[in-house]
């Protein structure tokens, strides 16, 4: 067992039995499979229909069948490139789990059997294998995607049988700690906690309010936020915490707003929250007639025209991963070539075909909706490119970069070429597992990247974010560019706050937008950003007395006659015969005695 941490517990193992009466089922239903000849084989384990009744298979996933194609692209890339494996070939066997749990555990299970392949799989050509071959099985799993598809059994499953598992989504972080077999390509999900500390630390607000959607994702993105104001330097305090029920209604928003209102200085507020509440919240500050008033701070989820369009004026500033990339490009190049008759070596394609067009195709005959007879095979498929894309790239170029370094120092040199040798035919995934951990591989601009301690790569492509000011006027939403975040960067932020567009549009300096529960406005500084603190700065020879022991509100308290201010907190007496100084930074000697000589004379 893999460092004595994986035992088998009675979830797995009846989950596993579960899994072995489904294998027979699956098989007399020819559920559908892709492999993918080679000489080292990657499996995949991809949400390529969402889930229906009862562990049925529902409707093709869009997001699914982007990463089994991001897989395939990938892998082509690695066989036609000369000098990474040169004469070595990779293949693939892919599975879909509908993101149902059994489905990923039998998955699992096939990976792992020593004995058998599958007898439904899918060549290259789209042809199926002859019966009774014995397939190779997978040194690697990539995916599933998420704890719906019980990726924890599956990494306990894996790690069990020494199979290293690279996870391509953010969902799966938690897991890390837990199996050693078990990786992760996608950043942690928690990095835009940083990118929204970082602006509101540059805005100089030092006092905001954090709204949270009840679950795992939202709430985890809060705790990070929460360390990420703690930091030394930052001095961010939380004014109010949130919470949105998951089954939120109205008068649930009334009451976030309602709590928000009763720290009106605050102005900034950084939610994690679904799309669907983020909209609902907006319109319950147009409802309690609160518009104008707020900053609102979201993450990626936030970046889409539909979530937005309730934002009635709203100032909202928002993230997006920067998609820019070269390889990125040459993927959607690749994938908007795909036709169902150049593609047949995926199975599930002609089904994705029928589900984007919204149409049957007497041809294709795989069940989608709308009129019969109205694909043609050409039309344009153009979609947005889903973030599992990158993770499965990175997951794939892991793999490769491992399985190249093992088999340089593994296979001697002269004696088996750009071959296998005997130890890589029969390869040992515990070995290939201590060479993934130490990988280092290419990304985008140029960049290199490895696992940091928890097996995350901490420095692929997501951790640049683009930063938008966004702004809703007559039902039309413009995203108006406004700074980037660079994870490579030790000075990460670059923002223009002037190209951000602030409450009531307003820039001159302690203008007030007068707004319920705030009886003094919106106050903005000389830079034209609305102030989000808690207290003014004091006037000279005033110390601060903090209030509820909350290091960002105070009062302010004149010190005495005869004392001056040693700190921020602290009104000192002055020695005998000396007063303050004009800013009351220190003591000086009074002229009472200068004075007295001068009468002597």
């Amino acid at each position: 067992m893999a460092g004595g941490k994986h035992r088998p517990c009675l979830e797995l193992v009846f989950i596993c039995c579960l899994s072995l009466l489904r294998v027979v089922s699956s098989r007399e239903h020819g559920e559908k499979r892709l492999l993918l000849e080679g000489d080292v084989i990657l499996g995949g384990l991809f949400p390529l229909h969402e889930p229906g009744p009862d562990g049925t298979c529902g409707h093709v996933s869009v997001p699914g069948v982007q990463a089994l194609e991001a897989m395939l692209f990938a892998i082509d890339q690695v066989n036609r490139d000369g000098k990474i494996l040169p004469g070595i070939s990779l293949g693939a066997h892919i599975l879909d789990t509908c993101k149902d749990p059994l489905r990923s555990v039998q998955g699992a299970m096939t990976f792992v059997h020593r004995d058998r392949g599958p007898d439904d799989a899918f060549c290259a050509d789209g042809s199926r294998p002859h019966h009774g071959r014995k397939h190779k099985q997978p040194v690697c799993v990539i995916g599933p995607t998420s704890r719906t598809e019980a990726v924890k059994v599956v990494a306990e499953l894996l790690g069990l049988f020494k199979v290293p598992q690279i996870s391509f989504s953010p969902d799966t972080s938690g897991l890390l700690p837990e199996f050693e077999y078990f990786f992760q390509s996608a950043p942690s999900e928690t990095n835009q906690a940083a990118v929204l500390a970082d602006i509101v630390q540059e805005l100089g607000w030092n006092y905001v309010s954090l709204v949270v959607s009840e679950g795992r994702y939202y709430e985890q993105n809060a705790d990070a936020f929460l360390e990420e104001a703690k930091k030394s330097g930052r001095g961010i305090c939380m004014a109010t915490y949130q919470k949105i029920p998951r089954d939120a209604g109205a008068a649930d928003m009334d009451r976030v707003i309602e709590g928000l209102l009763q720290h009106a200085r605050a102005v900034g507020v950084v939610v994690f929250s679904t799309d669907r509440q983020a909209s609902s919240l907006f319109s319950a500050a147009e409802r309690m007639g609160a518009v104008n008033h707020f900053v609102w701070l979201g993450g990626e989820t936030w970046h889409r025209d539909d979530v937005l369009t309730s934002s009635c004026g709203e100032s909202v500033i928002t993230l997006a991963h920067d998609r820019e990339s070269e390889q990125l490009e040459e993927f959607a190049k690749y994938f908007s070539k795909l036709r169902p008759h150049n593609n047949k070596r995926n199975p599930w394609f002609g089904e994705y075909w029928e589900h984007h067009v919204q149409c049957v195709s007497e041809s294709l005959s795989q069940g989608g909706v709308g009129e019969p007879c109205t694909c043609t095979g050409e039309e344009d498929i153009t979609v947005s490119q889903h973030k599992w894309v990158r993770g499965v790239q990175d997951a794939v170029s892991v793999v490769t970069s491992a399985l190249h370094d093992m088999h340089e120092e593994v296979c001697p040199r002269g004696r088996h070429g750009h071959r296998l040798c005997p130890q890589m035919e029969n390869l040992d995934t515990e070995l290939l597992m201590n060479f993934i951990a130490n990988v280092t591989f290419g990304v985008a601009h140029g960049e290199e990247v490895t696992f940091d301690s928890t097996r995350i790569t901490p420095l692929s492509l997501p951790e640049r974010y683009n930063i938008f000011s966004v702004h809703t006027k007559g039902g039309n939403t413009r995203f108006r560019p406004a700074g980037q975040w660079n994870g490579f960067s030790s000075n990460p932020l670059d923002l223009n706050p002037q190209h951000i567009h602030w409450p009531g549009h307003a820039r001159e300096n302690e203008t007030n937008t007068s707004s319920p529960g705030d009886e003094e406005g919106t106050v903005f500084s000389e830079e034209g950003i609305p102030k989000s603190v808690c207290s003014d700065p004091c006037s000279l020879g005033e110390r601060k007395v903090t209030q509820r022991g909350d290091s960002c509100c105070w009062v302010c308290v004149r010190c005495a006659q005869g004392e001056y201010l040693k700190d921020d907190v602290t009104c000192e007496a002055c020695p005998e015969g000396h007063l303050a100084n004009h800013d009351f930074s220190a003591c000086e000697p009074t002229n009472e005695n200068e004075d007295a000589g001068d009468i002597d004379d």
